[in-house]
């Protein structure tokens, strides 16, 4: 069985201001996100900035990263 990770785990928060969040891919998940499942989810800027997309399920999201987890740590 693969670990459980956490969003702060797998999205580093940048900076914030008020409401307003940005975050970017932390480099062992980078692969996953950019090349996997992932994509399906987020969306990555050209800065390597992530916003979810729209109409993304968050628990699809949290599943499908269990799995990679699971595939990374064999």
């Amino acid at each position: 069985a693969g670990k459980t990770y956490s969003v702060y785990e797998i999205f580093k928060l940048e900076s914030y201001s008020g409401s307003a969040f940005s975050y970017t891919i932390m480099d062992d998940f980078k692969d996953f996100i950019e090349n996997g499942e992932g994509k399906n989810y987020v969306d990555v800027n050209e800065a390597g900035y992530v916003t979810w997309k729209t109409g993304a399920s968050e628990k699809d999201f949290s599943q499908n990263q269990r799995t990679h987890s699971a595939v990374s740590a064999q």
